[in-house]
């Protein structure tokens, strides 16, 4: 089943040592980060890691970010070639292509 909104962001400054939980978006602003981690929302359960940069996005292949109130939004678009799932995130809710 396809996931229309992530229910919360937790922000981490270390790397995820537990398993990661379906509709939460992961911050990471420490030394690993900044970089944004999830399950991809169309159900796969691959795991997604983007790398990140507040603002707009960055020519290293870097998405655009924006944090504000709990609240994340991504830019671009995100491309899963793996399972061929492609949508927006805008303040944490899945926007599908």
């Amino acid at each position: 089943m396809r996931l229309m909104a992530f229910h919360r962001v937790e922000v981490l400054a270390e790397p995820l040592l537990t398993p990661p939980l379906p509709d939460v978006l992961y911050l990471f602003l420490g030394e690993i980060g900044p970089a944004v981690g999830f399950l991809c929302p169309c159900g796969c359960k691959t795991w997604t890691y983007l790398r990140i940069k507040e603002g707009a996005c960055g020519p290293d292949r870097e998405w655009g970010y924006s944090f504000h109130d709990g609240k994340l939004s991504l830019t671009p678009s995100v491309l899963d070639r793996r399972c061929k799932s492609h949508f927006f995130i805008r303040e944490n809710r899945v926007e599908w292509c």
